[in-house]
């Protein structure tokens, strides 16, 4: 969004609404807590001043491992993942944690694979001790767990993007899986949403301040 067309479709943006103040930047969600490494671009409109992008709070990034203690099969949506056939996971059981599809070896391997046009995240194996890749639709991608020859439950993927356990998915396995694709990080966007409402109770005193009027 922000590089597209060398800057075009920012400059756009920014003609289009002429009339506020834009501030942009990239945030990572490991740097506010979330246990995702997810970078995204946010674009921030206000007409009572420029509003800047939070800083970092966090130094040590949450891991898979902190992410998913404690989940339980009576956990909601964790027993929500998809059932691999026989060949999936034969191919599952061969990637190391932190390693992908690239760690197949070639027999096992699919004609886009070998074409090396496979996406990173295709067969990726979490690793306990750093946080999760960029969480997608789990199916798609087949996303695994870190020691578990399967995919991702839609709980453990909310637990990656900060959702609460008592925000519970509904629907068929598929429309979840794709709920949590489309998520965003809590505390990331929590992070964001702290600043707007910082400059806008600032503003909302000044106003006060200069309604006093002497008796």
């Amino acid at each position: 969004m922000l590089t597209a067309g060398k800057g075009q479709f920012l400059k756009e943006i920014k003609d289009e609404l002429n009339d506020f103040h834009i501030t942009h930047g990239v945030l990572n969600s490991v740097d506010f807590g979330d246990p995702q490494d997810r970078s995204r671009a946010f674009l921030i409109g206000s007409k009572i001043g420029p509003i800047s992008m939070p800083e970092p709070v966090v130094e040590s990034p949450r891991t898979v491992y902190y992410a998913f203690e404690g989940l339980t099969a009576a956990t909601p949506n964790q027993e929500d993942f998809s059932k691999s056939k026989k060949g999936t996971i034969k191919r599952m059981e061969l990637v190391p944690q932190g390693g992908n599809w690239q760690d197949l070896p070639d027999h096992l391997k699919t004609n886009s694979m070998l074409k090396g046009s496979t996406q990173s995240n295709v067969y990726k194996r979490l690793k306990w001790n750093q946080p999760s890749c960029t969480i997608v639709n789990p199916r798609k991608c087949l996303l695994t767990h870190p020691d578990e020859h399967r995919i991702l439950s839609v709980r453990e993927c909310a637990r990656l993007f900060s959702i609460p356990d008592d925000f519970v998915f509904k629907g068929s396995l598929d429309s979840m899986q794709q709920q949590i694709a489309n998520s965003t990080h809590v505390r990331m966007v929590s992070a964001v949403v702290q600043k707007v409402k910082e400059v806008i109770l600032s503003f909302n005193a000044l106003i006060k301040r200069r309604s006093f009027s002497l008796v």
